[in-house]
């Protein structure tokens, strides 16, 4: 990770992290030691869990939320998506190509990622 934001520069790039399943620990974990790396810190850490989710699921989430402690309550959120007719909110959900999908688990990402390069 270091060498990364090492060859990127220094502060030439937003930092946006997003990731899936096992993947979503990798992010957390990189956040949550960026300071004591000397590597950004994420602007805001996206926690999103489906209330079907059975193989990471709440229990997962609150997990990585539990790791980001010590990140101000403003720059992380947590998001519990819940199903509905149009989406079972389970583990593979988000990588369902629906329109139910794209809002419950993408628009929330591209958020993100459009703030980030607002420089909000």
């Amino acid at each position: 990770m270091q060498i990364g934001f090492e060859r990127a520069g220094p502060g030439r790039l937003p930092v946006v992290a997003a990731e899936f399943s096992v993947g979503d620990a990798l992010v957390n974990y990189d956040a949550g030691h960026a300071r004591s790396w000397g590597v950004p810190v994420p602007r805001a850490v996206v926690v999103l869990a489906g209330d079907r989710g059975d193989i990471v699921g709440k229990v997962g989430a609150q997990d990585f939320l539990t790791w980001l402690e010590g990140h101000p309550a403003a720059r992380k959120t947590y998001r519990l998506i819940r199903s509905h007719a149009a989406l079972t909110a389970s583990h593979g959900a988000p990588k369902e190509p629906t329109p139910a999908a794209t809002r419950a688990f993408w628009a929330t990402i591209d958020g993100l990622v459009t703030a980030v390069r607002a420089g909000r």
